[in-house]
């Protein structure tokens, strides 16, 4: 069984990569914008017959999952982190 100092760190750790990979999604998402602005007239849709134009709207989409799954594991670490209070009222 992991202590909650384990937990919680994991937790932090965890979410640390996934806000990098979200960082790395953004930028993925800008530059597959400016290259496929030319071939889709700046028109990008999931239902897009070229790969070019559905790239940036994975990449987006991709970026915000990670990103909210990066702030969940940075809450629920500091939920695991914090001390319990004792009912002895």
């Amino acid at each position: 069984m992991l202590s909650t100092k384990i937990k919680s760190r994991l937790c932090y750790a965890v979410g640390a990569l996934l806000l990098v990979c979200a960082g790395y999604c953004a930028l993925w998402f800008v530059a597959s914008a400016s290259l496929a602005c030319v071939a889709c007239n700046c028109e990008y849709s999931l239902l897009a017959s070229q790969l070019r134009c559905r790239q940036p709207v994975i990449a987006g989409v991709l970026a915000v999952a990670l990103l909210v799954s990066s702030a969940a594991l940075a809450v629920l670490g500091y939920k695991v982190a914090r001390p319990r209070r004792s009912s002895d009222a």
